[in-house]
């Protein structure tokens, strides 16, 4: 990183990182989804929130700057595009989820803006109905963040998706959001 974030307010570099580690989530090897690149967003996120109230904000940057590019430099097969291009997927939300990480992610890139809202509700729904911590703080992670740098929304947006899409054919038979309701459940 070198001298490339000093100086930098707590809000731009949590721009310039945390939309690299997104874009990580979206475009990155699928290997690395479950750990590696939510990691890479949820781990610097943290640190930028420490500088935020930090005597020395620049420690928290360098450090969420050292969690970003420490983990591109270990998982990354290559330098990430500095622009994001995902395709469309036909049918519902739900529909990309189960056809996997890139149709989830692309649905959402490509969504109309009328469904952004309603959208929130369903990442943090299905993020909740896979009773994982892990995709659960991944999913608020790019909420929370998409509410914060409202410029990249659908970055982040698409990255909780992807994530999202990356469990949903591994885990399907435990959704209970896909799975036929049960005599206890009706």
């Amino acid at each position: 990183l070198g001298t490339s974030l000093d100086g930098l307010a707590v809000g731009d570099a949590e721009r310039v990182l945390l939309r690299a580690a997104a874009r990580a989530m979206v475009v990155g090897t699928e290997e690395h989804v479950p750990y590696g690149w939510t990691h890479t967003l949820t781990m610097s996120q943290a640190a930028l929130a420490v500088a935020r109230q930090s005597l020395d904000p620049q420690l928290g940057i360098d450090v969420a700057g050292t969690y970003v590019v420490g983990m591109l430099a270990a998982l990354a097969e290559g330098p990430l595009p500095a622009e994001v291009t995902l395709t469309s997927s036909d049918g519902s939300f739900g529909d990309a989820v189960t056809a996997g990480r890139e149709a989830a992610a692309g649905w959402v890139w490509n969504a109309p803006d009328d469904a952004v809202a309603d959208l929130r509700t369903e990442l943090a729904t299905r993020a909740s109905a896979r009773r994982d911590a892990h995709v659960v703080k991944y999913v608020l992670a790019c909420l929370d963040q998409a509410a914060a740098d409202p410029e990249a929304e659908r970055l982040y947006l698409a990255a909780a998706a992807a994530l999202l899409g990356h469990w949903e054919p591994i885990h399907e038979a435990d959704d209970p959001l896909a799975a036929p309701l049960g005599d206890a459940q009706r």
